[in-house]
């Protein structure tokens, strides 16, 4: 059996409240002295009667304790795969997690599945709050701040229910987690090639508007790169004009120009007939053009220049170019009969 101390201290007074009593008989001596130390332990006992609760209940009729009342017991729903919409539209999060709930008052015209289903609304209200905040692809982190959260009990906001979760777990679809990879990647890959983009801008803008501007401005970049080159530099002034002049869409200037590696080439005179006509370059003449040209030079008659003609083919023919022959043949088309056929070509071992 527990006896408190206050109950101990009072009996031990009242035991030495005898003893003194007993002594007092025993003993020759003052009795007032006796007297008031048995009336200070009497009073002291006294003092200690009246602050023990226990004793002083029992005194005044109260109960020795107050009955409290019994704690309400959570209890628990799961929800599984809960769509949560994130901060990208058409990506949900899906949210699975046990549910703790216990009535916080009277649930007054409540019936039913009516306060779980407020537990469970309040809390897919504040995962919601959290979720749409946040990029599908940070679901771990997301899921973290929801454990936290959501494992500190709260109340619903009519204060119906006292809920919480817990065993919470936030994932996306294997769709959905196979295009944000794949986003991922060309985000990464676009991010590279703008940088690699710009920094080729860059160096186009530094060859053309600085390096490559004018001729000197070509030599200078190059000597400040070989400081000790001179030789070399003063040999490079002529393909540094040439590329100066290529970066500006411009003509090597006559300064320039006997320096130049690369020369145009030379382009061949064009007839008159060849201007005329708008070409650059007239076709090469061939021997029966050249005939023709003699013939027509000659200003003869029509029958004069058949003669004329067949004795040319005949030559040629006997010459070993029947080929020839034929085609001026062919060309002079009016052949005098008295000349009859052209010879044949003699071997060349007789």
């Amino acid at each position: 059996m527990n006896i408190s101390p206050k109950i101990r201290t009072i009996a031990m007074l009242l035991v030495a409240d005898g003893l003194i009593a007993v002594l007092c008989l025993v003993f020759d001596g003052p009795q007032w002295l006796w007297v008031v130390v048995g009336l200070l332990l009497l009073l002291a006992a006294f003092l200690a009667l009246r602050s023990s609760p226990t004793i002083a209940n029992r005194l005044t009729g109260k109960p020795e304790h107050d009955s409290a009342p019994a704690e309400v017991p959570y209890e628990k729903r799961a929800i599984t795969s809960i769509p949560l919409p994130s901060s990208v539209p058409d990506y949900d999060f899906h949210l699975s997690a046990t549910v703790w709930w216990r009535p916080a008052g009277p649930a007054t015209g409540l019936i039913g599945e009516s306060l779980p289903g407020l537990a469970v609304d309040a809390v897919l209200t504040k995962a919601r709050w959290v979720a749409k905040q946040e990029p599908p692809e940070r679901f771990v982190l997301v899921q973290h701040q929801l454990t936290r959260l959501l494992g500190q009990p709260f109340m619903d906001p009519a204060g119906t229910v006292e809920t919480g979760a817990s065993d919470v777990t936030l994932s996306v679809s294997e769709a959905d987690a196979s295009r944000l990879a794949r986003l991922s990647d060309m985000r990464k890959e676009e991010v590279i090639w703008e940088q690699e983009r710009r920094q080729e801008k860059n160096k186009r803008e530094y060859l053309g508007a600085d390096v490559l501007k004018t001729p000197g401005s070509a030599v200078v970049w190059w000597l400040a790169r070989h400081e000790e080159q001179v030789d070399s530099a003063v040999n490079l002034i002529g393909p540094l004009a040439q590329l100066s002049a290529a970066a500006n869409n411009e003509d090597v200037t006559s300064t320039f120009l006997h320096m130049i590696p690369f020369p145009p080439p030379a382009q061949p005179e064009a007839s008159f007939a060849a201007l005329h006509n708008g070409s650059h370059a007239a076709p090469a003449m061939t021997l029966l053009d050249h005939f023709k040209e003699v013939i027509d030079g000659l200003d003869l008659e029509e029958s004069v220049r058949d003669q004329l003609a067949h004795r040319f083919a005949t030559y040629i023919a006997s010459a070993g170019r029947p080929d020839v022959a034929d085609q001026i043949l062919q060309d002079f088309r009016t052949v005098p009969d008295d000349l009859g056929p052209l010879p044949e070509c003699e071997d060349e071992n007789h």
